[in-house]
């Protein structure tokens, strides 16, 4: 059952009824039952993976609380920690991993007693539960926030369970703090018309997102990536812009229809995208794109390890370097490459992590020598026109990034880089290059490009404006414009929408 399904609305629907219809505390009930089933719906045997890391984080944060010195607190979060991480790295990494095995395990076996090692054994191919990586962050958020006594552990096994497996987050996030989430769990919700009407109209926009614009791009993208050295170097770099928004499409309208499914049952789920093609640098990107993730990785993963480096670090500097650029540098390239490893084993995921740590790093040597500059020189503010090079600058270098993360390995993203390069003549013939860069493969006539294009100009002011303008912007229009509206995009959802297109995100 995905979430962009009629099935998942019919299921939607039927919770809504049941939730609003019983007692307010025996709500949470409904919540988890429903968890269940829609988890259940995917794979039934993955329901077990998500008890058992419910049960036993459950148990774990109540023995951190109850211990009271600090270091056998620190012991049991560690155990914790290492739980959590095992669980996410047996289903997610080990199928991986076993494919990269030497032969010469193999060899020992053989010459053994011991059965060989068959890597394609079903006991050896394993199915990743769908939203484990989402989960696992949530529960060791959970874990860590009590052992800093930031939260009381939740007694409420029911309570506990539902902030866990939450459907809506469940399965791409976002990743919800355990003190934003599970106070609205145990103090429950009254039902409220403006925050359901708030949520479908969320949920509307998330399935144009994704049906219209996002899976539109999709041919498009999948067409070139598939054969690279079929194309010329603008048609690559068309896919790869493309490819840039068809990702942030296609994962904000997930949560956008997450977000929306939450209002309708009386929850507020964290946002996670605020325009992060609009950044003017690297560092605010990050602040834009994948919110939660991203203040999550900067709370346990950033601050914690560069706290511990600088107490490590007893000097001023070391061989002229500050040290406090040594501990940056080292926390955010440690800080990407476990963000590049959590989306999957692969030194393309990793190298894409360490781009991003690459670009923070220099930014903030170049920042520091700025503001030595500054000092001397009067308080300057940039214009529109430094603002618009900085941001297509911003969104080139991430554009960049996004070539390792959709190609399957290192040598498959310098391939199509190399690639990039090739064929920007001013005038060439129809099977050369430039004339190409308007040419849409995967796209059967000029027409349905251009409505593409149109839909991706369109939907990009949209966000602008009710992110400049707020809501009120479009509750203020008369009544007629507004439904008009709603009518319209429905319709295109229905006539224009690609449905079949799974979330690209619902393998990480």
């Amino acid at each position: 059952m995905v979430i962009h399904s009629p099935v998942f609305l019919i299921f939607l629907a039927v919770v809504f009824i049941l939730y609003w219809s019983v007692p307010r505390h025996f709500r949470w009930i409904i919540i988890l039952v429903s968890s269940f089933l829609f988890y259940a719906s995917f794979v039934p045997a993955w329901s077990l993976v998500l008890i058992l890391s419910i049960l036993f984080n459950y148990a774990l944060g109540i023995s951190i609380e109850k211990q009271s010195g600090d270091r056998q607190r620190s012991r049991l979060l560690v155990a914790g920690i290492i739980l959590n991480v095992s669980l996410l790295a047996v289903f997610k990494y080990f199928d991986s991993i076993s494919n990269y095995l030497p032969d010469t395990v193999n060899l020992f076996f053989s010459n053994s007693r011991l059965p060989v090692f068959d890597t394609s054994s079903s006991l050896v191919k394993l199915i990743v539960p769908a939203g484990i990586s989402f989960f696992t962050l949530s529960a060791i958020s959970y874990l860590i926030e009590i052992k800093r006594k930031k939260i009381t552990a939740e007694r409420h096994p029911g309570y506990f369970a539902c902030n866990i497996s939450f459907f809506p987050k469940l399965i791409m996030g976002p990743i919800e703090r355990p003190n934003h989430f599970l106070p609205q769990i145990r103090e429950g919700n009254s039902f409220r018309y403006d925050q359901a009407v708030s949520g479908l109209k969320l949920m509307l926009w998330g399935y144009f997102k994704k049906l219209v614009v996002a899976d539109r791009l999709a041919p498009v993208v999948d067409t070139v990536y598939a054969s690279p050295q079929s194309y010329p170097g603008p048609t690559l770099a068309m896919a790869t812009i493309l490819y840039a928004f068809q990702l942030y499409f296609d994962f904000s309208a997930y949560t956008d229809i997450a977000r929306g499914a939450g209002k309708i049952l009386g929850f507020e789920i964290l946002p996670n995208f605020n325009r992060p093609y609009a950044s003017v640098s690297i560092r605010e990107f990050w602040t834009r794109w994948h919110m939660t993730l991203s203040s999550w990785l900067r709370d346990y993963i950033f601050l914690p390890f560069a706290y511990a480096l600088s107490g490590k670090l007893n000097k001023i500097s070391y061989y002229g370097i500050k040290t406090e650029k040594i501990v940056y540098t080292l926390s955010i390239f440690f800080t990407f490459f476990i963000c590049g490893l959590w989306h999957g084993v692969g030194w393309n995921f990793i190298i894409w992590g360490l781009v991003f740590a690459l670009y923070l790093s220099v930014a903030r040597l170049l920042k520091r020598k700025r503001r030595g500059e500054e000092r001397n020189s009067p308080q300057r503010t940039s214009g529109w026109f430094i603002t618009t090079i900085q941001i297509l600058t911003t969104f080139l270098m991430v554009c960049f990034t996004w070539v390792f993360f959709r190609t399957g390995t290192p040598a498959d993203a310098l391939q199509f880089l190399s690639g990039m390069l090739n064929g920007w003549r001013l005038f060439s013939n129809p099977s050369g290059t430039l004339v190409d860069f308007f040419t849409f493969p995967g796209i059967s006539t000029a027409l349905e490009a251009l409505f593409v294009c149109g839909l991706l100009i369109s939907s990009m002011t949209f966000e602008y404006i009710w992110s400049c303008r707020g809501k009120n912007f479009f509750d203020s229009m008369p009544f007629y414009i507004r439904w008009s509206g709603y009518a319209f995009i429905l319709f295109l959802i229905l006539t224009f929408g690609n449905f079949g297109q799974q979330f690209i995100y619902s393998r990480f």
